[in-house]
């Protein structure tokens, strides 16, 4: 078999969509709506709102007789020829699970109505029936959809881990409307033989050789094993910080990012400042300073979108000190002004 070219790949399905192919009305984007697009017209109100969802069902999303999919989120060729620079589906849940692992440039899903921005290297796992929605942030983004039908996790995959696994509890509470945490994240950048894993996963899923779906069957194994173990280290690693939890502090953070200090965040879970700093880059890969902006901006982008509100307000609302600082930031951030965000975004509407 010849060597597989991931850039590749992306490259020939963005000009000749096969599995990252969408139906343009399920989804909305900084291109104005056609006045004859009825379909998308109506459900526009739904966007914005996690109460409203699509549901999604195995035997529409799937192949017959496949229990394993690979979709691919991207924009295409024809579509940045367009103009469109950005993408954002529907909020929607269903009855399999997924991962999704960002390939090229970054995403932001709003699992649960937190809003989580992904990495390229970042492999997010969602708990069964979780409400969520994602943003493609660019045409360079490339996000891959790994589907993977519940009925692979009750009749082989729980065999394959111990009961005290962190994974086998995600999915075993998924399994029995137990859900005790909505989704998990692992950051793979310095994780080669996962990314390869996955890799494997979209050659096997693109180019559908004989016995593809047994194999991508056993890519899927193989990559919840090595999560496990990866997650075992992480659980080990944080236990040797006196048992602080990474997903405790982020989400202290996030509740309070519009004041927060790092001197008053290393306070609050009884840590040195210096400490505090290695703990968020060893597990993060990024700084205070960059955790909050992301943070900020997010809720920028909220605003933006859901308010008509002053972009004086929003600066003071998600805590700049002024609005010229945060458009700079924006701009810096996302290649684009806040006001022009916000021109384009309302065009869909």
């Amino acid at each position: 078999m010849d060597t597989f070219d991931i850039e590749q790949w992306i490259t020939a399905e963005k000009i000749a969509p096969d599995i990252s192919r969408h139906n343009i009305n399920s989804y909305k984007s900084n291109l104005p709506v056609a006045p004859d697009n009825d379909e998308l017209r109506k459900i526009l109100h739904f966007f914005d709102c996690a109460d409203d969802f699509m549901a999604l069902y195995q035997n529409e999303e799937f192949k017959e007789g496949l229990t394993c999919e690979i979709k691919l989120e991207t924009i295409s060729k024809t579509e940045e020829d367009m103009g469109m620079t950005r993408r954002e589906s529907l909020f929607h849940n269903h009855d399999f699970f997924e991962m999704i692992y960002v390939i090229k440039g970054e995403c932001i899903n709003t699992v649960e109505n937190t809003p989580l921005k992904l990495h390229e290297g970042d492999l997010l796992m969602f708990n069964l029936q979780t409400v969520h929605k994602i943003e493609l942030l660019s045409p360079q983004s490339a996000v891959l959809n790994i589907l993977v039908g519940k009925e692979l996790f009750s009749e082989s995959f729980l065999a394959l881990f111990s009961s005290g696994d962190d994974l086998f509890q995600f999915y075993i509470h998924s399994l029995y409307n137990r859900p005790d945490k909505p989704f998990l994240i692992f950051h793979l950048q310095n994780e080669p033989q996962i990314q390869q894993t996955i890799f494997d996963m979209i050659q096997e899923g693109s180019l559908r050789m004989n016995q593809y779906a047994k194999i991508m069957q056993l890519d899927v194994e193989r990559l919840l094993i090595q999560c496990t173990r990866l997650l075992t280290k992480e659980n080990k690693q944080k236990s040797n910080q006196d048992g602080l939890s990474i997903d405790d502090v982020l989400h202290y953070l996030y509740q309070n990012y519009k004041t927060v200090s790092l001197e008053e965040l290393s306070a609050h879970f009884g840590y040195a400042t210096r400490t505090m700093i290695r703990y968020l880059k060893k597990f993060t890969g990024q700084t205070f300073s960059q955790l909050i902006q992301e943070y900020r901006l997010i809720n920028v982008c909220n605003y933006l979108k859901s308010t008509t509100f002053p972009l004086e307000e929003i600066a003071d609302y998600t805590g700049y000190s002024d609005r010229g600082y945060m458009d700079k930031q924006f701009k810096k951030m996302l290649k684009i002004s806040p006001a022009e965000y916000r021109r384009q975004y309302q065009k869909v509407i």
